[in-house]
């Protein structure tokens, strides 16, 4: 991850956490695998006074919870975490609303949740790169899971060699789980994160880097006839290590009942 994202989250603990009178404060970290020898969001949270878990979708650096489908993390039961962190991950997530469905489920009533995910950048597939987050996105994911959205901001400063990050455009949100007057409204919730949750499905494939039929290749043509010094650009492709950790994920996710889609 970048400098100013690694900045956003070390602001989110000191101004929600480090003046709790809280004793232990439980802290899931959602896609939180170091690739490529990347810092992580982990050293912020040392210490007796947090209890720091790594979940990603595979083995790795900085992992400790790898749970079997991907999109439900049975392995958690509700209201287990105070605080969930993500950074740099909610882009190359197929299905972004579903994680957050789970991520309000997995949090205590009350509960906070910071997310930083890019609004710009060239194309980054670990293994997927699905999204670029823009203003208006936190308002309706948060409405969408029923977390309550206290703040969220999109960097505009431009690129700067003093900091890394800035030409990101990272959208930073910080959430806050619903607290419940009765029990019939806590179960109302629950179900309608149920309900997101099942709608998952398996994960699209990787590849080809494009899917060229008769409407793109006339388009490309006439591009090329009508701006022939203009070259396309490169797309990077797939590292052949993301495609072998996306065909063990697969693996795993056939042996799953999905046991929210039997109910």
């Amino acid at each position: 991850m970048h400098a100013s994202s690694y900045e956003k989250v070390r602001a989110f603990r000191d101004a929600y956490l480090e003046n709790s009178d809280q004793a232990l404060v439980s802290v899931l970290d959602v896609g939180s695998m170091a690739h490529e020898e990347q810092d992580t969001y982990r050293p912020l949270f040392a210490g007796s006074r947090y209890l720091f878990t790594g979940l990603d979708i595979a083995e790795g650096p900085n992992v400790d919870l790898v749970p079997r489908d991907v999109f439900y993390w049975e392995e958690i039961p509700d209201g287990s975490f105070d605080v969930v962190i993500s950074g740099q991950a909610f882009e190359h997530n197929p299905f972004f609303w579903i994680s957050l469905a789970e991520i309000a489920r997995v949090l205590v009533p009350g509960g906070l949740v910071a997310i930083v995910a890019p609004g710009a950048g060239a194309v980054h597939r670990y293994p997927f790169d699905c999204w670029r987050f823009y203003p208006d996105a936190w308002p309706a994911a948060c409405a969408y899971v029923g977390l309550e959205l206290v703040e969220h901001d999109m960097e505009a400063r431009p690129a700067d060699p003093r900091m890394t990050g800035f030409d990101w455009h990272d959208n930073c949100m910080v959430g806050r789980a619903p607290t419940f007057s009765d029990r019939a409204a806590e179960e109302a919730h629950r179900a309608r994160l149920a309900a997101i949750v099942a709608t998952r499905t398996a994960l699209p494939e990787v590849g080809p880097e494009a899917r060229v039929g008769p409407a793109l290749a006339l388009y490309e043509q006439r591009r090329a006839d009508a701006f022939p010094e203009v070259r396309p650009v490169a797309v990077n492709p797939t590292k052949a290590w993301m495609r072998a950790m996306l065909a063990d994920v697969r693996t795993r996710a056939a042996t799953v009942v999905h046991r929210s889609k039997a109910r």
